[in-house]
C-alpha cells in the first residue's frame, strides 16, 4: 500500500500516517469502502470499512467482521419462512453469493441463537434443510417463533 501512489516515495516516508481508500472488493455495496492504513502507531488500525449512509460515513469495521454481518444479514432475508420451504445450504449460498464458508459460518450463528432452524440428517438423499424461525421487527412475518402451516394441495382427478 504504501508504494501505491503516484509520485516520489519521499512523501510516504515522511507522514506519520499512510491511508488508501478503495471500494470494497467482490459483491459488495456500492456504499462500502475500505481504509487501509499504514502507520509507526501501533493503535493505527490496518483496515477499517466504512459505509456513505445519509448521514454520512459510519465506521463498521473489519473486513472479515462486516463480511460475516453481511452473510448473515443476506442469509435471514433469503431463507424461506416455513419448514416445508427448507433449502439446503448450498441453495443459500447461490441465493446470496457469498463464499460457502461465509455462508457456512452464517448459518452456523443464526441456527445457535435461534434464527435459523433445520430439519434432516444431513446426509446424502437427506441434507440439512435450514428455514427462518425468528425474524426481526423491520420484516413483515411474525416473529413468534411458531411454525407456519404449509398448504398441501391435492388434485382431484
Amino acid at each position: 500500500m504504501g508504494d501505491s501512489g503516484r509520485g516520489s516515495s519521499a512523501y510516504g516516508g515522511a507522514a506519520d500516517i499512510v491511508l488508501s481508500i478503495r471500494r470494497a472488493e467482490g459483491k459488495s455495496r456500492p456504499t462500502l469502502r475500505v481504509i487501509h492504513a499504514l502507520s509507526r502507531f501501533s493503535e493505527t488500525p490496518d483496515e477499517l470499512v466504512i459505509d456513505l449512509t445519509p448521514g454520512g460515513y459510519v465506521p463498521l469495521g473489519q473486513t472479515k467482521a462486516v463480511e460475516a454481518k453481511e452473510a448473515e444479514a443476506s442469509t435471514l432475508l433469503t431463507t424461506p419462512r416455513k419448514e416445508c420451504e427448507a433449502v439446503t445450504l448450498e441453495d443459500l449460498v447461490k441465493a446470496t453469493g457469498v463464499k460457502r464458508a461465509t455462508g457456512q459460518r452464517a448459518v452456523t450463528i443464526l441456527c445457535s441463537n435461534g434464527q435459523l432452524a433445520r430439519v434432516g440428517e444431513g446426509k446424502r438423499g437427506n441434507p440439512y434443510r435450514y428455514w427462518a424461525t425468528r425474524i426481526d421487527s423491520a420484516q413483515t412475518t411474525p416473529s413468534d417463533g411458531q411454525k407456519e402451516p404449509c398448504e398441501v394441495v391435492s388434485e382431484v382427478l
